[in-house]
C-alpha cells in the first residue's frame, strides 16, 4: 500500500489517496507546494522546488516542498529502499504539459530548469506479475534501451544541458525568469552489427534526411529530438558492422503550435518499438 497528500496552492492540505489515485489537483492551474507520502514499504523521495532546487531525500511521512512559502514543485523522485522485487512507479500532471510519461524506481519526473508547476501526482507499488499494465509499459521499456535493435551492441552516451543568463543586474522577478535554457544536445557513439546492420543503418539515415522529430531513450530520455549529423565509420574487425557516432539537438515547441492530428494514434506510434531507441513521431 502507498498513500499521499499534497499542499496545493489556495487549498491547503488535500486528503490523503492511495496506489494511483491522482493526489492534487487538475485543471484549476493550481501549483503543488509539498508533499506527504505514508507506505508499508520502506522508500525515500525528494522535490525539486522553485528558488531552492532540489531539497535532501525525506523518510516516509516527512514533508517534501515546503508549506507557508507559496513556491511550486517542478520535479520529484521517489524510490524503494529495500529489494522486494516491487518497483515505485509514478506520473506528474505538469504546467502546459499535462501528465507525463510513467517512470520508476527514483526517476525525474517534472522539469527542471523551464519554471512549470507541479499540479498533481499518481503514484503506485506494482510487480509486473500482477499488474498487467505496468508489466507491459515495463516490457516495452526494456526493449527501448541502448543494446535493443538499432543499438545492438556497446553504445556511449553523453547529454549537454546549459543556459544563458543575463549579464545585466536582476532587478525584479525571479532568477530563473532571466535565464533562457539553451536546446538540449546529445551525442551517441556506437557499433551496429548483425546481418540486418544496413537496414538499421538506412533507417537511422532516413530520419537524419527527412529531419524528423524523435524520441530518444536509453540512459536518458528525450523527446522532439532532431538528428544533426551522423557518422559512421566500417571496420573489418566487425565482421561487416559498423561503428557510428550521432548527434541530436532539441526542438523547442511552443505550446499549441504543433497540432497532432490524432492523440491516441501517435501514442501508439511512440509506444511502438520496434524501430529501438530512435522512433519517429509525426507531426502536422
Amino acid at each position: 500500500m502507498i498513500e499521499g497528500k499534497a499542499h496545493v496552492q489556495n487549498v491547503g492540505w488535500t486528503e490523503f489517496k492511495s496506489d494511483g489515485e491522482t493526489i492534487g489537483t487538475t485543471g484549476l492551474g493550481l501549483r503543488l507546494e509539498a508533499l506527504i507520502i505514508n507506505s508499508d514499504y520502506r522508500l525515500r523521495y525528494k522535490a525539486h522546488v522553485q528558488n531552492v532546487g532540489w531539497q535532501d531525500w525525506v523518510n516516509r511521512g516527512e514533508i517534501a516542498g515546503t508549506v507557508g512559502q507559496s513556491l511550486r514543485m517542478e520535479a520529484f523522485r521517489i524510490e524503494l529502499l529495500d529489494d522486494t522485487g516491487k518497483h515505485v512507479w509514478y506520473r506528474v500532471h505538469l504546467q502546459d504539459v499535462g501528465w507525463t510519461d510513467w517512470a520508476i524506481d527514483g526517476a525525474i519526473v517534472g522539469s527542471v530548469g523551464e519554471s512549470r508547476r507541479l499540479e498533481a501526482v499518481e503514484i503506485q507499488i506494482v510487480d509486473a506479475a500482477s499488474n498487467e499494465a505496468f508489466k507491459k509499459w515495463y516490457e516495452d521499456s526494456l526493449k527501448c534501451k541502448l543494446g535493443d535493435v538499432i543499438f545492438t551492441s556497446t553504445t556511449g552516451e553523453s547529454t549537454n544541458m546549459s543556459n544563458n543568463v543575463t549579464t545585466k543586474a536582476i532587478e525584479g522577478g525571479t532568477v530563473s525568469d532571466h535565464v533562457e535554457n539553451k536546446p538540449l544536445t546529445m551525442n551517441i557513439t556506437g557499433i551496429i552489427v548483425g546481418d540486418d546492420c544496413q537496414e538499421k543503418l538506412e533507417t537511422i539515415r532516413g530520419y537524419t534526411e527527412d529531419g524528423d522529430l524523435l524520441r530518444y531513450v536509453g540512459c536518458d530520455t528525450a523527446n522532439n529530438m532532431v538528428i544533426t549529423s551522423f557518422g559512421t565509420d566500417r571496420s573489418v574487425s566487425l565482421k561487416g558492422g559498423v561503428s557510428f557516432t550521432l548527434a541530436l539537438q532539441e526542438i523547442p515547441m511552443a505550446t499549441g503550435v504543433v497540432t497532432v492530428i490524432d492523440e491516441a494514434y501517435i501514442y501508439t506510434q511512440m509506444n511502438n518499438l520496434k524501430n529501438g531507441g530512435l522512433q519517429p513521431v509525426l507531426r502536422e
